[in-house]
């Protein structure tokens, strides 16, 4: 007879307290970092409205290689992968608040690690897969697309503290798109990414596409730096700058030009 009456549940909730918190730190590990993760405002100038531009993402691994290291740059490993990104714009200066657009795009993706030193790159990668982006809306407004996508993450470190990385990637459109037909001409079949700065320093970012005349496109310029190393940790995440220039800013609008490009500032998770 056990001399000191501890109830049985404690026993079995002390029991299984490690192994649930082994679960949850495998459950963490398998959540990387995808597109950055932001909340942006423009404060309006002249008659222009106050607006807000946020974005989440996030990729998680459902099938993922034991035990392997996790890439420079985004931290993934061999593996499949699920994800969803969402970037909304909305006005905050209306009475109602509307949200004017918003983007919703999930994802799945195979992640492969090509051959280490290819191009002297610290790490390569190549990343088909299958995307859906609709603005959620009905009638007339709605917008939607599918694509299948290769995409190839690679990353140079240049010595302790810079960093480059770059992301082609070449899509097809499939399916339906009677929402926006000519939405090749204004977005191309493909975009380019680079990311350029110092790993606990300012970062540049950007982001190009060309449509297929050559007369479209769209560039986003973004710039951040790490909060902690100002407030020596009392902050966490990013100050982060961004415009864009050019056509289809977001989906609603592809085949509008963006005549006054904005300054939008405030706060990243990820970069």
């Amino acid at each position: 007879m056990n001399p000191w009456p501890i109830p049985a549940a404690l026993i079995v909730m002390g029991t299984l307290a490690p192994a649930a918190d082994d679960a949850v730190a495998r459950f963490r590990d398998l959540i990387v970092r995808h597109e950055p993760v932001y909340f942006l405002v423009d404060p309006g100038i002249g008659a222009e409205p106050v607006t807000a531009q946020f974005q989440i993402s996030v990729a998680f691994a459902l099938v993922a290689k034991p035990d392997a290291t996790p890439q420079p740059g985004h931290g993934r490993v061999d593996g499949f992968y699920v994800a969803y990104s969402q970037t909304s714009f909305w006005d905050l200066e209306s009475e109602s608040k509307p949200f004017l657009d918003s983007s919703y795009r999930p994802e799945a993706f195979w992640h492969a690690r090509l051959p280490g030193g290819l191009l002297g790159a610290e790490s390569a990668s190549l990343e088909p897969g299958f995307q859906h982006e609709s603005n959620g809306k009905a009638g007339d407004d709605s917008r939607s697309l599918n694509s299948f996508f290769l995409r190839s993450p690679w990353t140079w470190l240049m010595g302790s503290a810079l960093v480059l990385d770059a992301e082609p990637r070449i899509l097809a459109y499939v399916g339906d798109l009677s929402d926006n037909p000519d939405i090749d001409r204004y977005r191309g079949h493909g975009e380019f990414i680079m990311r350029f700065g110092e790993r606990d320093g300012w970062m540049a970012r950007s982001r190009l596409r060309i449509g297929d005349e050559w007369d479209r496109g769209g560039l986003e310029l973004a710039l951040s730096h790490p909060l902690d190393t100002w407030t020596h940790g009392w902050a966490g995440g990013y100050l982060y700058m961004q415009t864009f220039v050019g056509w289809s800013e977001s989906l609603a609008t592809y085949d509008q030009e963006v005549e006054q490009p904005r300054i939008l500032l405030g706060w990243a998770m990820t970069r």
